[in-house]
């Protein structure tokens, strides 16, 4: 009996011992690893109150920032990537997404400002000269506006994400687009964005330039994970869309299914083998002529990070025979 009290005792001090030596920051580096960047940045905030050393604070702090603008938060972004600068966080990087979060939030002459100190620290790096150069082409937009109009189509948004809107009927009065609003089916949020999990709707507009109330597409199309960035050919029937499956742990692994409408319904969506399999595909998109599939990758041989890719689409066989990548 004696026995197994102390190696319960042991087990448990081994435990406590090594949950000391992760330190405050392993649960979030965990989250932002696996790319559940919204969770990161709370788990983030909260160790940020237990470090008590100056430079791993700033560490901290600079990690809150790189999860909301890894997030699209350009609001937080810029709020916690100027405590990581004014922390005295040292990495030409902070300076250049502080000033990208400044230009993305309209203030193009402070952007100015970082992006110029970005370039006097990394003076081979184009990006602090395109950067000035995007700032001032925006403020030149903002004094001197076209008479074009962009409008907020109200009867499909919501106030959660809503985009890649695609023509999905040849009359061209019918949409298909990815929604994260809290009908979809998926359970729970996404990690990555807070949000929750993205579902494919559709959408049609009359002759008067009504909208109809989105209905979004059933099983087999939309699952319990992210499903979007759909592309459909010319006649409505052919359908290619990314799926991005949750249950593989890693944000951003995505692949590219085919399905075919046959009515109101979907044939099962068939994945499509683009490239290798241990690589992120995804948001395609057919060419005019139907004849060449584009898409996104994160595969070696671009410009870094995900790059526009393309491969022969054959609707004999749905991908080329070679399903050789460009």
């Amino acid at each position: 009996m004696n026995f197994r009290l102390l190696l319960t005792a042991a087990f448990l001090f081994a435990a406590s011992l090594t949950f000391a030596q992760r330190g405050p920051t392993y649960q979030a580096d965990l989250a932002f690893d696996k790319g559940d960047y919204y969770d990161a940045a709370a788990l983030y905030k909260k160790a940020f109150t237990k470090e008590k050393n100056k430079v791993k604070r700033a560490e901290v702090i600079y990690k809150v920032a790189e999860s909301y603008r890894l997030t699209n938060d350009y609001k937080n972004q810029e709020v916690w990537y100027a405590k990581a600068i004014k922390a005295n966080y040292k990495a030409p990087e902070c300076i250049l997404h502080y000033a990208d979060a400044l230009k993305m939030n309209g203030k193009y002459d402070e952007a100015i400002v970082q992006y110029t100190a970005f370039q006097k620290d990394s003076p081979n790096d184009p990006r602090g000269e395109n950067g000035i150069k995007s700032c001032q082409q925006a403020q030149k937009w903002k004094d001197k506006p076209t008479r074009y109009r962009v409008l907020n189509v109200a009867p499909i948004n919501t106030k959660y994400s809503d985009f890649s809107a695609a023509y999905s009927n040849k009359d061209h009065r019918h949409i298909i687009f990815t929604s994260a609003r809290q009908e979809s089916i998926g359970k729970g949020n996404d990690g990555g964005t807070g949000e929750k999990f993205q579902d494919l709707y559709e959408a049609a507009v009359d002759k008067k330039g009504k909208w109809s109330s989105p209905k979004p597409l059933l099983e087999p199309i939309n699952s319990g994970s992210n499903d979007g960035g759909a592309s459909m050919d010319s006649k409505g029937v052919d359908m290619f869309f990314t799926r991005c499956d949750a249950e593989k742990g890693k944000f951003g692994t995505c692949e590219i299914f085919y399905t075919k409408r046959k009515g109101q319904t979907f044939d099962e969506p068939k994945l499509i083998p683009l490239c290798g399999d241990s690589f992120t595909v995804g948001q395609p998109s057919l060419s005019a002529d139907e004849q060449t599939l584009y898409f996104t990758s994160n595969m070696p041989g671009g410009q870094g990070g995900k790059d526009i890719w393309f491969t022969k689409y054959d609707k004999k066989v749905r991908v080329g025979s070679t399903g050789e990548c460009r």
